[in-house]
């Protein structure tokens, strides 16, 4: 006859499988708590070293612009757009990631960035430089790039001035900061006509037929009309403003002030 406990109830039986499936659930919490505690020791450890460490806090930005100067001059809205703000850590900086921040700017040709230990950066920038005026709101480089006249620091009045008979809102080609190609011809021509301080361009027509038309003075003299072939080579045009120069100089030596002059016929100029 068996016996009954106290209270009647059966008597609690070992079970060995039971308690091995009770140490497994408290080795595995605690080797939970024990890895989350490393992580979070770790996390301390990086936050106390790279995240909040003094020394390796941001505290100076350097702005060197080859060209231009724009930004120099600018240099809070450039590091407020760029995030590079009084304490941040360097460790959150990449010099790769901030240079494609900075090439997205329009004026912007170039740029590299330095780390200088402990806490300061240089950026040196090359800015695209106006070449000319393109009409009250826009003006372009040398390479064909558009740019706002706010962004940059150039005097304007100095420029030439280009006009397109036809050409798109300049401002979806701003948007796509891609170079206008139709503007390269007439700006190897500006440039070209630059070596010349007795030539002063005010202004340069591209026409229909893309023919250059230029309105030139001579020795301070009123303005010449001159018509050169357009998608040519920059020597090309250094060849035909010397042959002009050449021309003008031994015509008005001669008392001809005819202002008319046509160098579209392949190295011939015509007077009229």
């Amino acid at each position: 006859m068996k016996k009954n406990t106290k209270n009647g109830a059966a008597p609690k039986v070992y079970d060995p499988e039971h308690a091995k499936r009770v140490r497994r659930i408290a080795i595995i919490v605690l080797l939970l708590i024990l890895c989350g505690g490393v992580v979070t020791g770790l996390f301390l450890l990086h936050r106390a070293l790279f995240v909040t460490n003094p020394r390796l806090l941001l505290q100076r930005v350097e702005i060197r612009c080859v060209s231009g100067g724009f930004w120099e001059e600018h240099q809070t809205e450039l590091c407020r757009n760029l995030g590079l703000m009084p304490g941040r850590s360097f460790h959150d900086i990449r010099p790769d990631i901030l240079r494609q921040q900075l090439l997205v700017f329009p004026n912007i040709a170039n740029a590299e960035v330095e780390i200088l230990q402990p806490d300061a950066i240089r950026l040196n920038i090359t800015e695209r430089v106006p070449a000319a005026v393109l009409d009250a709101n826009w003006v372009v480089d040398g390479n064909g790039y558009i740019l706002r006249r706010g962004e940059t620091n150039a005097n304007y009045l100095t420029l030439p001035v280009v006009k397109e008979v036809k050409h798109p809102p300049y401002i979806w080609v701003y948007q796509k900061h891609l170079p206008r190609k139709e503007l390269i011809p007439a700006l190897k021509l500006c440039n070209a006509i630059q070596n010349y301080p007795q030539l002063k361009l005010s202004i340069l027509f591209i026409k229909s037929d893309r023919k250059l038309e230029a309105r030139l003075s001579y020795m301070e003299q009123p303005p010449c009309r001159i018509t050169f072939p357009g998608d040519r080579q920059e020597k090309e045009y250094r060849f035909l403003v010397d042959r002009f120069f050449d021309v003008i100089t031994e015509a008005r030596r001669n008392g001809d002030m005819r202002n008319n002059f046509d160098l579209s016929f392949d190295g011939r100029i015509i007077i009229k």
